[in-house]
């Protein structure tokens, strides 16, 4: 039987210190079917366009695409996406590897399994390759995590998801792109919509490596205060897509805007406007000593009528 397809799209910017290894990766895969390598460079300004033009000179199976200016994640991935013809589609962070027998293992669990979408765990890298000793969901704290079947509820809470373990099916993707107006979120949002509408299966054994450095760092980008505003936009637009969540998780969508809107973007209206939205919704928030303190920091007397108001209605 002819083995499956697969296309693997890395998006490539200004990481030419990594771009070579990514690749090679992907090419000294144990997959005996057919790879393609469909590498994206959105306008890299260091050498990463010249390594990824020779591996395309020397490799029939690399799809090299360039953008002429800088448009950012969303769009790189998207493109990556329309060029990709496998039947089943991987995402490849240009500084992350895949493991040797990666696609092969996934490939297999994903046809035993009957589902459309697979990931791993991963193995966290440093920027000699080397293990750091953890793997990805220790580092990203969610080992207690849900990691197969219906993840819809569990990826409405926050992102767990090894962006660079992924393959799914192209039916995934055929009416599904990456948001293109989110700077940051836009792998986040996307998973949660994968997850409306298909299970996942999950491999315990890391299958990728997961490169920290210094300039793919959490703390990097949390600096941008665009991050929290993808973040702001994220929880909205849960809060009026999925009307049909609970009262619970409403009241935590409401819960985490507020935050949002306090401690990183300043706009204390907006705060205290969403903490009362939380207790509205889910009026077992007025018992969360969390909730309760982080209330009266921001607007005592108000907040104050709302707790009384509500404490009345339940008592």
């Amino acid at each position: 039987m002819k083995k499956s397809l697969v296309s693997v799209i890395i998006p490539s910017y200004n990481y030419e210190d990594y771009i070579g290894e990514s690749i090679e990766s992907v090419l000294n895969q144990d997959y005996q079917g057919e790879i393609e390598i469909v590498i994206v460079d959105d306008g890299s300004t260091d050498q990463s366009p010249e390594i990824i033009e020779e591996y395309a000179r020397n490799h029939s199976n690399i799809k090299p695409v360039f953008h002429k200016k800088n448009k950012g994640i969303p769009y790189t991935f998207n493109t990556g996406l329309d060029k990709s013809e496998g039947e089943y589609i991987g995402i490849l962070s240009s500084d992350d590897i895949w493991f040797e027998s990666k696609v092969s293992k996934q490939i297999e669990a994903i046809k035993k399994s009957n589902k459309k979408v697979i990931w791993s765990e991963g193995m966290l890298i440093d920027d000699r390759s080397q293990s750091m000793g953890a793997t990805f969901s220790e580092a990203h704290n969610a080992l207690e995590k849900k990691k197969s079947g219906d993840l819809f509820t569990e990826l409405l809470c926050r992102n767990f998801i090894f962006g660079s373990s992924l393959l799914f099916h192209k039916e995934v993707v055929s009416n599904l792109r990456f948001c293109t107006n989110l700077k940051y979120l836009n792998d986040y949002l996307f998973f949660v919509q994968v997850a409306e509408d298909y299970d996942f299966e999950y491999l315990t054994e890391p299958l990728a490596g997961y490169r920290r450095h210094g300039t793919n760092a959490t703390e990097d980008f949390a600096e941008d205060i665009e991050y929290y505003r993808d973040r702001v936009a994220v929880r909205e637009y849960f809060l009026d897509k999925y009307t049909n969540m609970s009262d619970k998780m409403r009241g935590y969508q409401h819960y985490k805007l507020s935050k949002y809107y306090s401690k990183n973007l300043r706009e204390k209206g907006k705060s205290v406007k969403h903490l009362k939205y939380s207790i509205q919704t889910d009026k077992r928030q007025i018992f969360n000593i969390d909730v309760v303190i982080y209330l009266l920091l921001y607007d005592f007397p108000r907040i104050r009528r709302i707790l009384s108001k509500f404490r009345q209605k339940i008592l």
